[in-house]
């Protein structure tokens, strides 16, 4: 087993007014801002293509929303899914609970199983491809129509199954109550868009990053209902899809900022050369940007800063919920004006001064266990993978790269080991027992290591090529998961056991 993630009544009811497209192409005269000099003349003058944007709303798109949140899954809005049990008996509870884990389980299988692309080039796992396919899709046989051929017979007949289930429940519940709202705020959001020039600044944005975006490719914003006012709303971006959730009655001027910060997402991931660009964000000694702090403070400072600068002549009382990057835009946001108000592209001197900045706010070394990006997993045996990758992303919310392997001695963990070696990644765990521990030699740990390790077994920090590895030796998986989740209560690396 190897699982890798990087880095969503009747039946006539739900066929009716499922999709509302609405096209902006708009470019035209000058702006006050950041975004000024970027459009002080014609867009054949400045030799820059139209940028596009369709919003959508879209009931089947929304309904598998709805599902990511009922299943847990990551950077869902999980308040949505107490509202909803709450309307449930307890009957009708326990036969949802069934089918919503049937619906976890397909979602978070072995992520080698299904790996896609979408036409800006950004990679997406199965859950952000439903979502991207459904986005556009009139109803709910259209989108399983445009599924099919995407998944496996047996994923088909699951994620068909569960889709019958919940689309009535969520018409009658969710979707029909919200729906005139919804209609309204979707006129709204089409007309301040223009009026905010919004497609202008995506493009300024699209010269300063160097995107590749394709002249022919519009944004796809999918607006989805939240049913009541609740603790927070998501945003998501899909490549040329992005899903943004809306609170009952939320005016444009609320969430605007967050459909163009998702949509600097999107420009940013359409980079071919990614990678490289991301590696260029170091400071003259030679320390690397967070990509969490990279990716988030690069769209919050554009969205939630340069944007809504433009758009409202001031920026939002809080930019975004996480601390850190809160703090990392408000200090990085002077440094994305003056380049695009001078129509700079972005150039090594930008990226060294954008990590300087965020080191500036956060020198020290010591890591703190929630910040951590990359993990690697070893394990004689998962038991319930579901459940312990939900526990891992609770413990460490920013990873963007985490690969689970087990058992020890299967030559796929090997190849996942060897290719975290050469990686950025700092951190990783290996959860086995002692009579195991001569597996280790395939890792890379000396034999030195694995007789203090047979001496010693519980929970310890021991360096091997490079990186820090947690060992968690017990004699079953259960103990050992103990042990493992135990040592991520901590608050930094540098207080787990061994260090």
């Amino acid at each position: 087993m190897t699982d890798v993630n990087y880095s969503p009544g009747t039946m006539k009811k739900f066929l009716t007014g499922a999709v509302t497209l609405c096209s902006l192409t708009i470019f035209s005269a000058a702006f006050s801002s950041a975004f000024a000099a970027a459009f002080d003349s014609s867009p054949a003058a400045s030799g820059r293509k139209e940028l596009k944007i369709n919003f959508v709303i879209s009931e089947p798109c929304s309904l598998l929303a709805f599902l990511d949140a009922l299943s847990e899954r990551r950077h869902t809005t999980f308040w949505i899914k107490d509202w909803y049990w709450k309307k449930r008996d307890a009957g009708a509870r326990e036969q949802d609970r069934a089918v919503v884990a049937e619906y976890k389980m397909l979602m978070e299988q072995d992520s080698s199983t299904y790996s896609f692309a979408d036409e800006s080039g950004r990679n997406l796992d199965l859950d952000q491809k439903m979502l991207a396919l459904a986005a556009e899709c009139t109803d709910l046989d259209a989108f399983l129509a445009r599924a099919k051929g995407n998944l496996q017979e047996k994923d088909f007949d699951s994620l068909q199954h569960v889709l019958r289930y919940f689309a009535p429940l969520y018409h009658d519940i969710y979707w029909l109550p919200q729906l005139p709202t919804l209609e309204r705020q979707l006129n709204q959001f089409r007309e301040q868009a223009a009026h905010t020039k919004m497609p202008e600044c995506l493009a300024a944005v699209k010269h300063f990053m160097k995107a590749p975006w394709p002249d022919d490719l519009p944004f796809v914003i999918v607006l989805v209902p939240l049913p009541v006012q609740g603790k927070g709303t998501h945003g998501e971006s899909m490549g040329r899809v992005q899903v943004v959730e809306l609170l009952p009655d939320s005016p444009f001027r609320k969430d605007a900022d967050v459909v163009f910060h998702e949509a600097c997402h999107a420009l940013w991931f359409s980079k071919k050369d990614l990678a490289a660009a991301d590696k260029m964000f170091v400071t003259a000694d030679g320390r690397k940007l967070p990509l969490t702090e990279l990716y988030e403070g690069m769209a919050t400072a554009l969205g939630q800063g340069c944007f809504a600068t433009e758009a409202f002549a001031a920026t939002p009382k809080s930019w975004y919920a996480d601390a850190t990057i809160n703090r990392y835009a408000h200090e990085v946001f002077p440094l994305y004006a003056d380049y695009l108000n001078s129509e700079k592209e972005i150039d090594a001197a930008f990226c060294r001064k954008a990590a300087e900045r965020y080191f500036r706010l956060f020198p020290g070394n010591d890591l703190p266990i929630k910040e951590t990006e990359a993990y690697l997993i070893l394990a004689d045996n998962i038991s319930d993978l579901p459940r312990f990758k939900a526990a891992v992303y609770k413990a460490m919310p920013r990873l963007r790269e985490m690969s689970i392997s087990a058992p020890l001695d299967d030559p796929a963990t090997v190849r996942s080991f060897k290719s975290y070696r050469d990686s950025d990644g700092k951190h990783m765990a290996v959860l086995t027992s002692s009579e195991n521990l001569y597996k280790l030699v395939e890792l890379d740990v000396t034999m030195d290591q694995i007789e203090v390790l047979s001496h010693k077994p519980g929970a310890m920090n021991l360096k091997v090529g490079g990186k820090e590895i947690l060992f968690c030796i017990a004699a079953d998986p259960a103990n050992q998961e103990k042990l493992f989740f135990d040592c991520l209560k901590k608050s930094r690396w540098l207080e787990v056991a061994g260090k």
